[in-house]
């Protein structure tokens, strides 16, 4: 027994995870999590797991669609992406983070969701200037910096608790496009692999992160639903991982 309470955190390092702790899981978990091992409850190392995780996956989202943007910048096609999808993601994701610093929820469980708009706004962007629309790809990040102002400086709480309910639905039915659009196509065209795996990844992160520090049955079940598509979409780049695009130096080797 001696043995185990002898476990901690070394001294010298208190201080600055208690600077770091303290802020994100409070003074009770921090003081207890800095003591014996045999002292740790399930509260505090829960917590302290979902503002680990929470922040991993704020940290991941602002560079989670990049290997998608270079993917489409390497192939200078935008064959198997969906404009209206990336609209109703970017509309869904914009509007949960509105909600939830209307509600005040932690940063950690929803600043993914600030960066993967932005990113989209890139990619949509893209997507219409390689399909010969430069004019509508000026349009897109003008529409994504004037509905952005609106939705965290404009729009009250109480009409953004209504807006999430729908903005739940418009999550799910984004995620029905790339599918469709991969399943016509017969390939995976420019879809990342690494972008849909980590989004599946995120999916299972934030419905852990949400039962632990978001009472919110709407969020929670929204996370639930998309990662169930994520799923699909998953399966989907693993059934196609070596159909070659057409056109593409793979698909004309295969023609040789």
């Amino acid at each position: 027994m001696d043995t185990i309470q002898a476990i901690q955190v070394p001294t010298i390092l208190h201080a600055p995870l208690r600077a770091i702790a303290q802020p994100l899981i409070g003074e009770t978990c921090t003081t207890e999590l800095l003591g014996p091992v045999i002292r740790w409850g399930p509260t505090c190392v829960a917590r302290a797991a979902s503002k680990g995780i929470g922040l991993g996956i704020v940290a991941a989202g602002a560079g989670v669609k990049v290997p998608q943007i270079l993917k489409l910048y390497s192939a200078k096609s935008a064959e198997g992406l969906s404009y209206a999808g990336y609209a109703l993601e970017s509309a869904a994701s914009a509007t949960f983070a509105a909600y939830s610093v209307a509600l005040e929820f932690p940063f950690s469980t929803y600043g993914e969701s600030v960066f993967i708009v932005a990113q989209n706004a890139i990619i949509m962007a893209m997507i219409c200037y390689y399909r010969q629309q430069p004019a509508l790809a000026g349009l897109t990040l003008l529409a994504f910096a004037v509905a952005a102002f609106g939705l965290f400086a404009l729009v009250p709480a109480g009409i953004l608790k209504t807006v999430q309910s729908v903005a739940l639905v418009v999550g799910l039915v984004a995620k029905i496009p790339p599918i469709i659009a991969v399943a016509k196509a017969g390939n995976t065209g420019a879809l990342s692999a690494v972008t849909v795996s980590a989004y599946f990844a995120g999916s299972c992160a934030r419905i852990f992160t949400t039962l632990a520090e978001v009472n919110d049955p709407l969020v929670l079940t929204s996370f639930l639903l998309n990662g169930s598509l994520n799923l699909v979409l998953l399966a989907q780049v693993l059934y196609y991982w070596n159909v070659p695009m057409p056109g593409s130096k793979l698909d004309e080797k295969k023609k040789q």
